[in-house]
C-alpha cells in the first residue's frame, strides 16, 4: 500500500512539473509574440513614414508639367483600381500571377 502511494505522488509530481513546464511556454511564446507584434507595428509606422516622405516630395502636377514637356508617352504599370475586383487583379498581376477572367 505504501508502495503504491509512493508511486502516485511520484506520478503526480511528474504531472504537475509537465504542467508548469507548459505553462511557462505558453508565458514565453505569449511573450514573443507580443514582441514580434510590437516591432511589425514599429516597420508599419516606419513604412508609413517612409510613404508620406516620398508623397510629400513627388508633386504630381509638377510632374506631369515635366511629362508632357518632354512629350513622353507613359502607360501605367497596373491598370487604374476602380473598384475591389480590379484593385485585386492588379495586385495579382504586380505579384506576378496569371490574370483571371471575371
Amino acid at each position: 500500500m505504501q508502495r503504491k502511494l509512493m508511486v502516485l505522488t511520484a506520478m503526480l509530481l511528474l504531472v504537475a512539473g509537465s504542467l508548469l513546464a507548459m505553462r511557462q511556454q505558453e508565458l514565453q511564446a505569449a511573450r514573443q509574440s507580443a514582441v514580434l507584434h510590437g516591432e511589425i507595428r514599429q516597420h508599419e509606422q516606419d513604412l508609413w513614414n517612409a510613404q508620406a516622405g516620398a508623397a510629400r516630395l513627388l508633386r504630381p502636377r509638377q510632374l506631369q508639367r515635366q511629362i508632357d514637356a518632354a512629350q513622353l508617352v507613359l502607360e501605367p504599370a497596373a491598370p487604374r483600381a476602380t473598384s475591389a475586383g480590379t484593385a485585386l487583379a492588379g495586385a495579382r498581376l504586380l505579384a506576378g500571377a496569371p490574370p483571371t477572367s471575371p
